[in-house]
């Protein structure tokens, strides 16, 4: 529908869509075509990682560049998804349906979608002909980074590699597909057109077997829902935060930490997890109801996703050792228009607010980088390095005052 309140809560988004579109049989007649511009096997794209979220460049109809995120939890297996914006209006879309939706988060007035059928769109090495366009409202966490997601247009077509050593996907026919033979094969199960695999959970001395969704559209590493898990209970050390955004409105829960989690025998340690506050978790679908693994741990592999045959191999990459970080400075913000940074939530007790920084202060500078310079994203890779001194010159009330602290882990 990958980071903190840039952390887009894909499945939670895109659920809503597919149980309505699923009542339409939406679903049915979904054979797409498309040719390789290749005379390789294989159709090559290049992406690049934005907070985490897996992204590459598309053509509608021949328009400019559009930046699109790839995601398990975009089931439509013919169609591209984007958010509204002037970019998008000037494609001029000829619309033929138009649909309701509703999705995770607070209170919120009706939201609705447009659908454009059969639209030519051009990746790096391949054209599909005839892909549906989905359009709905552009949502905040998004603004300034996205147009838009794919998802099940890859992955029931072809076998795709996400390669994050060689920062290219590769799309195989998956008739002639022949996996590398350093991967872990692991299988997985399809529950309302959702991957899932079975995850081992280690905690206080317990190992809780569970099956989550496979989110890669999610940029956190994992989410849980504990009220639907035996016996789990949230990590004695947690903050309570902004987790991201639904369609509906933010969604609020706690960051902590597991033990152990276990993969197909990938083992890692001291995992940063996020668990959505239950009246949250309620309003979640059943698909879900566990919880999910996002692109926060699947990074961390070259990974090749085989639904044919439902196995996904993983091939540790260069990244596979980093240690999970989160946020170490206790502030949320948004992004305006001028391109100063709005604060939305100073969290209790962290750097941000032992030093005086509040809700609605106005960040314009962050050491020596103007606000306008720097991205949502590339302001929350700044405030992972502990025992870094952060300098914020901000507007308060159009007093300017300047903030300085160090960051800090906070769990």
């Amino acid at each position: 529908m990958k980071k903190i309140i840039i952390v887009v809560v894909s499945l939670l988004v895109l659920t809503a869509i597919a149980a309505i579109l699923k009542r339409q049989d939406y679903f049915s007649g979904s054979s797409i075509s498309y040719s390789f511009t290749t005379t390789e096997d294989k159709a090559k794209i290049p992406f690049t990682m934005v907070g985490n979220h897996i992204t590459f460049t598309v053509s509608i109809e021949k328009s400019e560049p559009l930046n699109i995120v790839l995601d398990t939890g975009m089931p439509m297996p013919n169609e591209i998804m984007l958010w509204n914006s002037e970019k998008i209006e000037n494609l001029h879309l000829n619309y033929s349906d138009k649909t309701e939706l509703q999705g995770a988060g607070g209170d919120r007035e009706k939201i609705f979608s447009q659908i454009a059928k059969k639209i030519p769109v051009t990746l790096d090495e391949i054209e599909f002909h005839d892909l549906n366009i989905m359009v709905v409202p552009r949502m905040d966490a998004f603004a300034g980074h996205f147009d838009g997601i794919i998802g099940a247009a890859f992955f029931r077509n072809f076998v795709v590699e996400i390669n994050h050593d060689d920062m290219m996907i590769y799309l195989y026919d998956e008739n002639t597909f022949l996996p590398k033979s350093q991967s872990g094969a692991i299988p997985f199960q399809m529950e309302d057109r959702f991957p899932k695999c079975t995850v081992e959970l280690a905690v206080d001395d317990r190992i809780i077997s569970t099956d989550l969704v496979i989110d890669l559209g999610a940029s956190h590493v994992l989410s849980l829902n504990t009220e639907n898990l035996d016996d789990f209970q949230l990590p004695d050390k947690t903050i309570k935060t902004a987790l991201g955004k639904g369609l509906s409105g933010v969604i609020y829960g706690n960051i902590g930490r597991v033990e152990k989690i276990n993969v197909g025998g990938f083992v890692f340690e001291n995992i940063v997890a996020r668990f959505p506050a239950p009246d949250q978790q309620r309003k979640m679908s059943k698909v879900e109801k566990n919880g999910n693994l996002g692109n926060g741990f699947f990074s961390r592999f070259n990974v090749t996703f085989d639904y044919s045959n439902k196995v996904l191999y993983l091939e540790p990459n260069q990244g596979h050792g980093d240690p999970f970080e989160f946020d170490m400075s206790g502030i949320r913000i948004k992004v305006r228009e001028a391109g100063t940074f709005l604060v939305t939530e100073v969290i209790e007790n962290s750097p941000a607010a032992l030093a005086g920084l509040e809700q609605d202060d106005v960040i314009v500078r962050i050491n020596d980088n103007s606000t306008s310079e720097l991205t949502k994203v590339e302001f929350f890779q700044m405030c992972k390095i502990e025992g870094e001194t952060l300098n914020f010159s901000i507007q308060r009330s159009n007093e300017p005052i300047e903030v300085s602290f160090k960051l800090k882990r906070l769990i």
